[in-house]
Parts: structure tokens; C-alpha cells; sequence
């Protein structure tokens, strides 16, 4: 999966993220409907990527092995950053920064594994900036960490391997592609329209909708501008 189809794929799983934790009055039948689309599409996202098409058939045990390390390192320090950054009042890019990132076992399942080495990677640069933080808060320290960097690094190791490398890059791209651009196009025609309907009682999961709209979260993608800068190349207003 290309940089521009991991920015979308994260987009559109931020969006469902958003209403699926939404906890309020009840949303009209309208918006309700147009978020059951949405969620329809993405579950023909998903089958291709974790299906033959997203995911490789030939990928041995030992990558499997060594990608379910990685993963299980990457999810107590993944919900502990999530925690911070909930809590951090300095940073205004700090709750997209929480919603951002894969806290679930889920989260990692339907992704090609290149994919989910890039998001345990993310997570452990971002500890670093966090670590004393993650040390006193949430008794998250150097050995977590180095747990974390050493798994990542034997996962990148063997995805390395040329054979594994084709194995882990067999995508459907014309199939996975159309989808994901489906799910785009959608959000831009009916669910920014349907979310734009709703009232003030809804102001909270109006606004989260919108941020989620936005296209900043790929692997290695730009940070959020500070509020009042000029948007980033590329990225979707709200």
C-alpha cells in the first residue's frame, strides 16, 4: 500500500474511530444512515487488505511470529501515550495525536505488514519524546521501551529479506485502491455534508468529525500545523 493510500486508509479509520466512540444523544436517522454507508465501505476496505489480496499467503510463521511481538510491545505504549496526550493541555494537536494511533490488537489485523511495522515504529518514536513521562505516569520505562525497539527491529529485519519483502507487498491495488478511493469520495459528498447538519447538541462529535476528515496521519506524514498556519500540501480542510 502506497503513502497516499496509508494517509487515506488512516483517515478513514480515524472518522469510524470517532462515531463509533460517540457517546450522546441520539444521532437523526439521516446522519445515522450516512455513517452505516460509511461503515459499509470500509468493511470492503478491510476484506481486501486482510485477505489474499492485502495480506501475503506465503508469509511464514516466523514473520507472523516476530510481527505479533511487535505489536503486543507497541500496545501498552500506544494506550499509555494515548493517556498523555489526552491529558496534555500545552499541544493543540495533541487529541488528534491520541485518536492517531492503533491501540487494538484490531487495529494491526487487516494491515500489510510493512504497514504494521511502520505503526509500531511511529509509537516507539514517539515514547521517545515521552519516556520520562512514560516512566513516572504510567510505569512504562527503559526495559518496555528497548522491548519495543528490539521487536521492531527483528521485524524489520526479516521483512528485509527479499523474498518476505515481495510476500509482504502483494496487494490488490487496483481493487484496494478503488475502495479506499470510494470511501474518500464518500466522505466528501455525503459524510462532511451529513456531519455539517447536525446541531449544537452535537458540537463535541461535529468538530471530532471533521478533524478526523483531515489527511495528516500516514507514516512519516507532516504534523498537524499550529492553528492560524497555512494547511499542508495535500491535506483536506475541514
Amino acid at each position: 500500500m502506497e503513502k497516499p493510500q496509508v494517509a487515506n486508509w488512516n483517515r478513514q479509520l480515524k472518522i469510524k474511530r470517532v462515531y463509533d466512540d460517540y457517546a450522546g444523544p441520539a444521532l437523526p436517522a439521516l446522519v445515522l444512515r450516512v455513517l452505516g454507508q460509511h461503515t459499509a465501505l470500509l468493511q470492503t476496505a478491510t476484506a481486501l487488505m486482510g485477505g489474499p489480496e492485502g495480506r501475503s499467503e506465503g508469509a511464514t510463521l516466523k514473520k507472523t511470529a516476530e510481527e505479533k511481538r511487535a505489536v503486543a510491545a507497541a500496545l501498552p505504549v500506544a494506550n499509555a501515550l494515548y493517556l498523555l496526550y489526552l491529558e496534555d493541555e500545552t499541544d493543540p494537536a495533541a487529541s488528534e495525536k491520541a485518536h492517531a494511533l492503533r491501540r487494538n490488537k484490531t487495529d494491526y489485523v487487516a494491515l500489510p505488514a510493512a504497514v504494521a511495522l511502520a505503526e509500531t515504529r511511529r509509537v516507539a518514536q514517539q515514547a521517545l519524546a515521552l519516556k520520562a513521562k512514560l516512566a513516572s505516569d504510567a510505569g512504562i520505562a527503559k526495559p518496555e521501551l528497548d522491548e519495543l525497539a528490539a521487536a521492531n527491529a527483528a521485524f524489520g529485519q526479516l521483512l528485509a529479506a527479499p523474498k518476505l519483502a515481495i510476500e509482504a507487498g502483494k496487494t490488490n491495488r487496483t481493487a484496494l485502491g478503488t475502495a479506499l478511493k470510494a470511501a474518500d469520495k464518500f466522505v466528501e459528498a455525503k459524510l462532511r455534508p451529513a456531519t455539517k447538519t447536525l446541531s449544537p447538541a452535537f458540537k463535541g462529535l461535529r468538530e471530532a468529525l471533521l478533524q478526523a476528515m483531515r489527511i495528516d496521519d500516514a507514516p512519516g506524514a507532516r504534523q498537524p500545523a499550529a492553528p492560524g498556519a497555512a494547511p499542508a500540501p495535500g491535506s483536506t480542510p475541514a
